[in-house]
């Protein structure tokens, strides 16, 4: 098993987490909702680190997969995006679960549309931001594979 090519598609992967997390701080910073701009540095710095070690670990690595290493790919994507995903919604005020906050990112990973929250117009702008990047990078995620 190739584990360590791997790991590089999987760094390779968390690194659009990190700019788009990058992008929430902006837009957090530039219209003042500085509510919740914690969880999105926490998500920038994670995805930052669990991509930069997991490139490294596989950067030297042959990069051919196999059909059965490409399956342990896409749901070990899944579930470390997903957690990464999870992380602003997980933080936020809005007193989620981290199971209720993991099916939000998964749903916007497969893009799929299903929502926890009751009423999406009440969130914070920054989180409606998020979840709409979330369904972006899922339809980007799914060209990928």
């Amino acid at each position: 098993m190739n584990f360590k090519s791997i790991f590089f598609y999987i760094g390779l992967f968390c690194f659009p987490i990190s700019l788009l997390s990058f992008i929430n701080i902006l837009y957090s910073s530039y219209f003042d909702f500085f509510l919740s701009i914690e969880s999105y540095f926490t998500t920038l710095i994670l995805s930052l680190f669990t991509g930069t070690s997991l490139f490294l670990i596989g950067k030297k690595s042959n990069k051919k997969l196999n059909f059965i290493e490409q399956l342990i790919l896409i749901i070990s994507v899944y579930i470390l995006i997903g957690f990464l995903i999870s992380i602003p919604y997980y933080l936020s005020n809005l007193k989620v679960t981290f199971l209720s906050s993991f099916f939000e990112a998964v749903s916007g990973l497969t893009g799929t549309g299903f929502s926890t929250f009751k009423n999406i117009k009440y969130l914070d702008p920054t989180l409606i931001l998020w979840r709409s990047s979330s369904q972006w990078i899922g339809g980007l995620f799914f060209l990928f594979f």
